[in-house]
Formats: C-alpha cells, structure tokens, sequence
C-alpha cells in the first residue's frame, strides 16, 4: 500500500497537511469540548468536530477556532445541535499568523445534493460500511431531502436493510463490517 508522510500522524486532529490540497466533505456526528494550550500556555477549551467518516482510515477531528465557529454560526444557527448529522466541505489553505503565512483549515456549507439524484443517495448507502454514517444518512433523506413519496421512501428502506446488514456482519466488538 502506497504511504504518504502524513499517515504516519498520531494526533486525532485534521491538519492542512493531512487534506492534500482537496476539498473534502464531512458529515458532523457530534460536538464536544476539547482542552488546548493557547500561545501564553493557558488552557482553553474549544469546540470539536467529531466526523462521521474516516479520513484514510483514521478517526480524525477538526478543532474549531474562531473563523470556523463564525462560518458553522453562520450556516447552522446559534445553537450547536443544529450542524449535527450535517455536512461541511473542509479545505486546506493559508493564514497570516504572526507575521507568517502559515497553513490552516476553513470550512464552508458542503454543495447541495439535487433533490431528483436518488443515485447518489444509493452509493453513499451501499458504501456506507458504519451504523453512524447510515443513520446520518436517513438523518438528511428525512429532513432535507424533498423527494416525492415513492423515491424518498425506497431511499429509507435501503437505509434500513443496510443498516441490518451492517449491524448483523460487524459483530458484537466491531463497528466494522467485513466485506
């Protein structure tokens, strides 16, 4: 298997680094505080984005600093609940950091999937190899998803039978499946 420097880090956390130059596009399972040292050593405590995908087969967070929480407000709401179970686009570019341009991350509302691209709501269901990601996946069919009756409720079935399907294959220690 082909490594690239950046499989190698341990840290939990997304880095500008780790995305390659891509845009990649995340589904937001949960928010939680994170602990951190600012530059004059206080601890601080900062909001966490807890992904629902794997980026290269590790679990990674985005902390959220003060121009990403701006955007989140600005595209979810005040209230924190509200970005869970959505997508986001994250991508790598550049900051002015003391005096430096130094890389970073921003966020930015993920592209709207076309309310007829049944299609792509199949993929992602037949790809889905995690409870989470399924159940984050009826999330958007149920609440934005504006499809006539019959193909709205043929996407919910496919989540259903692929979700047993994972629950019954991953085991009772694993949220894996075994394909």
């Amino acid at each position: 298997m082909h490594k690239i420097w950046t499989d190698f880090k341990t840290t939990p956390y997304l880095a500008a680094e780790d995305l390659g130059g891509e845009e990649v596009v995340f589904t937001i399972a949960e928010v939680v505080e994170g602990g951190f040292t600012d530059d004059k050593d206080v601890e601080v405590v900062k909001p966490v984005l807890v992904f629902a995908e794997k980026w290269r087969g590790k679990d990674k967070r985005l902390a959220v600093n003060v121009t990403n929480r701006a955007v989140l407000q600005d595209i979810f709401g005040d209230d924190v609940q509200g970005c869970i179970g959505e997508q986001i686009t994250v991508y790598p570019t550049t900051t002015q950091y003391k005096g430096k341009v130094v890389p970073c991350l921003r966020i930015k509302e993920a592209p709207e999937t076309p309310d007829d691209d049944v299609a792509v709501f199949l993929a992602e269901i037949e790809q889905a190899s995690e409870v989470i990601p399924l159940q984050q996946i009826q999330k958007r069919i149920e609440k934005g998803f504006v499809l006539d009756p019959e193909p709205k409720a043929r996407l919910l079935e496919a989540v259903a039978a692929r979700e047993a399907m994972v629950r019954s294959e991953r085991g009772s220690n694993s949220n894996k499946v075994t394909d």
